[in-house]
Formats: structure tokens, sequence, C-alpha cells
């Protein structure tokens, strides 16, 4: 990785790092988004859609849900393919659920989003058994604890999906190295008025486990057949685990 750039918040003083960044960038998110990605997170966040292997009548919980594009998305795989899913959508950010809340209206969604923290959801245990977290859980400030939670309201036979930037190989990361840490910075800068922002959110990989590291943590925390797959030759990547039955 390119050398470091950028001062990252301490574990303690993450969570309000976070939570102040996402509220200053709501608005612009989504243009951000498409615009950053050339609109591949579009199709990154399908093939994690499709790597929860969804079953008629599911409940599915949509973590770190932001404005909420895959929550929509697992409602409209639902509706193409009559699966009826229930969809829980959760983000802690409350600017950024106003974002999503608008959106569903548009739509005429069924989604259901709640305000809560990844840490401590206030969810019934066991309660879904499919659950997908987008570019989330490397904001957390615990990434122990964050499974932990996942793994309580995860029922038996129950499917995770994780999808987060990650650590490319050598080839792709000097194909990037400059878009990456000098231009969506100053990106950031000239439409949203935020280079700080575009810089964490860049440089968080830092604080970040990289593919190994992160398979190993969640077989730790007792998920099995874990399986990653490279996007872009790990500059993202979709790890995928099942909950056994007790």
């Amino acid at each position: 990785m390119s050398e470091q750039k950028t001062i990252l918040p301490a574990e303690k003083q993450k969570a309000d790092f976070v939570r102040d960044l996402f509220a200053r960038i709501a608005n612009s998110y989504d243009l951000m988004n498409d615009l950053i990605t050339f609109g591949l997170h579009r199709l990154w966040k399908r093939e994690s859609c499709r790597l929860l292997q969804l079953q008629k009548k599911d409940k599915v919980l949509d973590l770190a849900t932001g404005t909420g594009d895959l929550a929509f998305c697992l409602e409209e795989i639902s509706k193409k393919n009559q699966l009826e899913l229930e969809i829980t959508a959760v983000d802690f950010s409350k600017e950024m659920l106003a974002v999503a809340e608008r959106k569903k209206r548009e739509k005429n969604s069924q989604v259901n989003f709640l305000q809560a923290d990844i840490l401590s959801l206030g969810l019934p245990a066991g309660a879904f058994n499919k659950v997908i977290i987008s570019y989330g859980l490397r904001n957390l400030k615990n990434y122990q604890a964050g499974l932990a939670e996942i793994w309580r309201v995860s029922a038996p036979k129950s499917r995770l999906v994780i999808l987060d930037l990650s650590y490319p190989s050598s080839f792709f990361e000097s194909l990037t190295k400059f878009y990456r840490f000098k231009l969506l910075p100053l990106v950031g800068k000239l439409l949203v008025r935020d280079r700080e922002a575009y810089d964490y959110l860049v440089n968080s990989i830092y604080l970040y486990l990289n593919q190994v590291q992160l398979k190993e943590l969640l077989e730790k925390n007792n998920w099995q057949e874990v399986k990653y797959k490279n996007l872009l030759g790990g500059l993202c990547v979709i790890h995928s685990a099942e909950k056994q039955a007790a």
C-alpha cells in the first residue's frame, strides 16, 4: 500500500468521526459513489446480493445501508423473482437514513429502515436468515464486537455477505494509486467541499483487515464455509459465510 497520508481517528474517536463524516456528505453520497466508481459499485452490490443465495420469504438484514441502494436492490430482486423478502435496513447516520426514506417514498418501497448502531442493534436474537453489509464493517471501531452482534441476530443456517474495500494486488495498486490517493480527495474537495471525508474513505483501508485476516476473523467467530471473491484485483472484496444449525 502507498504510504499513509492522513491522520486516521483513534478507536475511541472513530464512531463519532464516522458519524460526523457521513452527516456532512449524505446528500452528495449517491452522486459521488457513481462518479468515483464509474457506476461499478452497483454491479458489486448486485453480485453481493447474488452471493446471499436468496430464497422465498427470507428475512434479510442490510447493515450500514447508508442511502438504501443495496436495500432497494434486494427489493427489486424480490419483486422480479417473487421472493417476498422481508427487508430491514439499518444505519447509524440519521442524515443518510433521511435520504433513504426520501427515496423510499419516491419508489413506494416497503423496506423497513431503522437507525441503530451495528455494535448494539437492539433487534431480536436469531431474527434474520440473510445478513449483508456493504462498505460498513471497515468503519466500525471494533470488528470483533460487530461480528458478534451480527452472529447474535442471525438465525441458524443463515448466510452472511460482506462487501468492502480491501488490499489490491501490486499491479492494481499501481494502476489505481494516483486515482485513489490524489484524484478522489480532490474530487471530494471540488464537488462536495469536503476533502477530509474522501481522504478518510480512501485511507481507512489502513485500519482494516486484508482478505485473509477477515476470513480468519470470521472463522474465529464461528462462521463456516468462509470464502472471498476479489473484485478488480482486490480493490474490493466480497466475503461470504454461513452459520450452521445450532
